[in-house]
């Protein structure tokens, strides 16, 4: 019921909800305690789709939310989200930090959930991503990193992203981490910038 209400707000920003983004996150992290709680008993049995449908993609989901919607990404970004939202309205440098980082680590578990081949995983590690440019948490090594993932996971995702929709918006998202890649391995090769300073 939450997470409708805040889908319905994403759409229509005069809607009226009942729950705040404090409710949403402790849904999320009871869903991500519910699905660590209780593993699959019969993986072998049931198969590596069984394993994905009820226990990956909810978790990953619960950490990082996309719900497609009137041929509209809305993304609801559970606790990534919340993260974010907390650290951009914190006062104290610790909290900011704080919330920034989590932010970070749930978007990269997000797309930890989701096969390399699923074309959420470099969407997610793009969120993450975003998260290192816009809060000073990461250095320039560590936003590589992930630009690296993202480019590597590209090709594999490729194979069965073309029937999407939504792949244009996708692909876009992704090709921004790839130019920034390219940029700043550029800078590094001219030796403008270092790998140990903070974006």
């Amino acid at each position: 019921m939450q997470i409708l209400c805040f889908q319905r707000i994403a759409v229509d920003k005069d809607a009226v909800c009942d729950f705040t983004k404090e409710d949403l996150a402790e849904l999320a992290r009871q869903l991500v305690f519910e699905t660590d709680a209780h593993p699959p008993m019969r993986l072998e049995a049931d198969g590596y789709g069984f394993l994905l449908s009820f226990w990956k993609y909810p978790k990953g989901e619960a950490l990082s939310c996309v719900v497609s919607l009137s041929r509209m990404l809305i993304r609801n970004r559970i606790l990534g989200w919340y993260h974010m939202q907390t650290a951009q309205q914190a006062e104290e440098a610790d909290d900011k930090l704080y919330h920034f980082t989590e932010s970070a680590s749930c978007y990269i578990q997000a797309a930890e959930m989701f096969p390399e081949d699923d074309e959420y995983h470099p969407y997610y590690l793009k969120f993450a991503l975003e998260v290192y440019w816009g809060s000073g948490v990461a250095s320039r090594r560590e936003c590589l990193a992930l630009c690296k993932r993202i480019r590597l996971s590209i090709p594999k995702m490729a194979v069965f992203g073309r029937l999407r929709k939504s792949q244009r918006l996708r692909d876009g998202h992704l090709a921004v981490a790839l130019v920034w890649e390219r940029t700043q391995q550029q800078d590094l090769l001219e030796g403008t910038v270092t790998l140990d300073s903070v974006i």
